[in-house]
């Protein structure tokens, strides 16, 4: 069998990795953006969870830093107490 040189194809370099930065601290987003970007990360910034939740997700490998308010993070610790440490 003769391979056709017109079939043959050169493998698609994969999407870098991406890291989703979600922080309603506009000053944080940049700050974690240039980190990452430091490190040859591809970032995307989002101000809300909302504002995520709306745009197309990346392709590629990914990883999401998200700002949990310490508020929330507290109730949602001391909800899953056992009942004999409450």
């Amino acid at each position: 069998m003769i391979a056709n040189s017109s079939t043959s194809r050169t493998p698609a370099t994969p999407p870098s990795p991406t890291v989703i930065v979600v922080d309603d601290d506009e000053a944080l987003r940049e700050a974690l953006s240039s980190l990452f970007r430091s490190v040859g990360l591809r970032v995307e910034l989002y101000g809300s969870a909302a504002e995520l939740l709306k745009a197309k997700p990346p392709a590629a490998p990914r990883c999401l830093v998200l700002d949990i308010p310490c508020r929330a993070s507290a109730a949602s610790t001391s909800s899953r107490r056992s009942p004999a440490r409450r």
